[in-house]
C-alpha cells in the first residue's frame, strides 16, 4: 500500500494501535500543520483546568486521515518512537544483556538453549515423569527448565529490541509499511530498511534453502539415473557378447 496517497482508518490503526498513541500523533500534526482540533476542558478532578481533545474514538481516526500526510507523519512517528520503553530498552540493551548473561552464568543454567518448544510443556512433563527418578529430582527438573524458559524469552526480547533499535538509528531513511507497522506504545511498529524486512529475510533465506536442498536432490537423482542407464548398457552389452561366446 502506498501511503503517500492511500491512508485509511484501519491503516491508522495498525500503526498506532490505541487511542493514546493516536492523539499524541494527531497533537503533534497539529503544531505542524496549524489545522484546528474540538476541545474541551476538563471540569473537575486533578485535571481540572486543562484543555483535551474533543472526539470519540472514531473521530480520532477520520481526523488523522483527513490530516494525514507522509512526510510530517513519518517524522512524527519516529520521534514518537524514540519516546518509548522498547526505545530505551534497546538502547541500554548492552549493557541489560551482559547482566541476563552474567546471571544465567551464576545460576548455573548451561547452555542457552529451550528446554521446551513453545506450546510442548505438557509433552515435557510427560516425557518428564516416564523418567526413572523420583518426584523431587522431576520436580527440580521442571524448576529448572521453567526458569531456562523464561530467561531465554528474556534475552530475546532485550536482542530484539537492540535490532529494532540499531536499525532505527542507523538508517535515518527508513520507511514506514503498513505490513510491518503496529502498535507504537508496545513498539511493536517495525520500519524497514529499502525493500528488506528482517522477518522476509529469514522467510527468503529459508526458502533459498529448500530450493538449494531441492535442486541438489534433483542433480543427484539425475546423476544416479545416468549411471544406472550407463551401467545397464555395460551389463547388456556384456550379456549378449557372454550369450554370443556361448554359442560359439
Amino acid at each position: 500500500m502506498n501511503l503517500k496517497n492511500n491512508f485509511s482508518t484501519d491503516t491508522a490503526k495498525k500503526i498506532f494501535g490505541n487511542k493514546e498513541n493516536a492523539e499524541k500523533f494527531l497533537l503533534a500534526l497539529q503544531k505542524k500543520k496549524q489545522f484546528d482540533l474540538p476541545v474541551r476542558e476538563i471540569t473537575r478532578g486533578v485535571n481540572k483546568g486543562q484543555f483535551v481533545l474533543d472526539l470519540d474514538t472514531n473521530q480520532l481516526w477520520t481526523k488523522i486521515v483527513e490530516f494525514w500526510d507522509f512526510e510530517n507523519g513519518e517524522s512524527i512517528i519516529r520521534d514518537l518512537f524514540s519516546q518509548t520503553e522498547k526505545y530505551q530498552s534497546g538502547k541500554d540493551s548492552y549493557s541489560t544483556m551482559n547482566v541476563l548473561l552474567g546471571e544465567w552464568g551464576r545460576l548455573k543454567l548451561g547452555n542457552i538453549a529451550w528446554p521446551f518448544s513453545q506450546g510442548d510443556f505438557d509433552g515435557f512433563v510427560q516425557r518428564l515423569n516416564a523418567e526413572n527418578c523420583d518426584g523431587f529430582q522431576k520436580d527440580e527438573k521442571v524448576k529448572h527448565a521453567a526458569v531456562k524458559y523464561r530467561r531465554i524469552k528474556e534475552i530475546n526480547t532485550v536482542r530484539n529490541d537492540f535490532i529494532e533499535t540499531l536499525i532505527f538509528e542507523k538508517n535515518k531513511n527508513m520507511k514506514i509499511t503498513t505490513e510491518l507497522l503496529e502498535s507504537l506504545n508496545a513498539c511493536q511498529s517495525i520500519m524497514n530498511y529499502g525493500n528488506f524486512r528482517i522477518k522476509k529475510m529469514k522467510i527468503s533465506i529459508k526458502k533459498k534453502k529448500i530450493e538449494f536442498f531441492h535442486k541438489t536432490l534433483k542433480f543427484f537423482i539425475y546423476i544416479f539415473l545416468i549411471i544406472s542407464l550407463f551401467f545397464c548398457f555395460i551389463f547388456s552389452d556384456l550379456a549378449v557378447s557372454v550369450t554370443h561366446s556361448s554359442s560359439f
